[in-house]
């Protein structure tokens, strides 16, 4: 693992715009489907954890002049954590809900005798993020010491080795530099790689980047786009912490979407 010790909302276009066959239209109407049907079963999967985990913990709660222990407040920050996975899996399903509707809106026209619309820009909230499967490669959330002594969360790129099993909403990630470094987290504690072709980030946008020269992302902002849409083409981005530093060249493929609501949304 290398970590650097450093001292808004993302806006995503993307200018490729291209015409389906309709058989290309259909099948991607049906994966989009597909997709769909697997977020509602993972939705409510996590909702139905969530809500098992709240009745227990209801039935255990201390009479109301009794003030709870520790343990009984780490349980109820999982409790937190459970809806907030719930909740994420929500945003994504209602995202390719938006998507399902927009293909087969297209195909109907088709059926009808209509030309096949082009493929419009995608805007920000058009780029979903990868599902959460093995082998994909991630921004996951760990410990490490800061300079007062404590410890504070760093991102670092790992890749998923096993998915949750029943009763166990924990994945196995393992650090890319050591892939004996085994670690377990939550989907909350993960923020998956974008895959290509890669979305554009305009200027002033704020996203997750590898710091050059290790395997750490940290929060920064575009000042200068790539000039070709090749996976090494180079973004200029400033480090949130970097001071007076002058941006960094970070390539394409090692930049991904802030997720504010990951990064901000759960302190420890």
């Amino acid at each position: 693992m290398s970590i650097q010790t450093l001292g808004n909302t993302t806006r995503i276009h993307s200018h490729r715009q291209h015409t389906m066959s309709a058989d290309d239209l259909w099948q991607e109407t049906c994966r989009l489907f597909y997709f769909l049907d697997q977020d509602v079963n993972e939705r409510e999967s996590a909702l139905g954890a969530a809500s098992h985990f709240h009745t227990t913990l209801l039935e255990r709660m201390p009479a109301p002049n009794v003030p709870p222990s520790a343990a009984d407040l780490d349980e109820w920050r999982k409790l937190a954590a459970l809806y907030r996975e719930a909740l994420d899996k929500a945003k994504r399903e209602v995202q390719h809900l938006e998507q399902s509707q927009e293909a087969l809106g297209k195909v109907i026209e088709v059926c009808k005798g209509g030309k096949i619309p082009k493929q419009r820009a995608k805007s920000s909230k058009d780029v979903s993020l990868p599902r959460l499967d093995v082998g994909v490669n991630v921004a996951v959330r760990t410990r490490v010491p800061d300079d007062v002594g404590s410890q504070s969360d760093a991102w670092i790129w790992a890749v998923i080795s096993r998915g949750p099993s029943a009763g166990d909403s924990k994945f196995e990630v393992r650090d890319v530099e050591d892939s004996k470094s085994k670690m377990f987290v939550t989907e909350i504690d993960m923020i998956p790689l974008l895959k290509g072709p890669y979305p554009d980030f305009p200027v002033g946008s704020t996203v997750m980047a590898c710091y050059p020269e290790t395997t750490a992302f940290y929060k920064g902002k575009v000042v200068e786009v790539p000039k070709t849409k090749q996976p090494d083409a180079m973004y200029k981005i400033q480090f949130e912490n970097d001071g007076d530093i002058p941006s960094h060249e970070v390539p394409r493929k090692n930049i991904t979407l802030y997720a504010a609501e990951k990064v901000e949304g759960k302190k420890r």
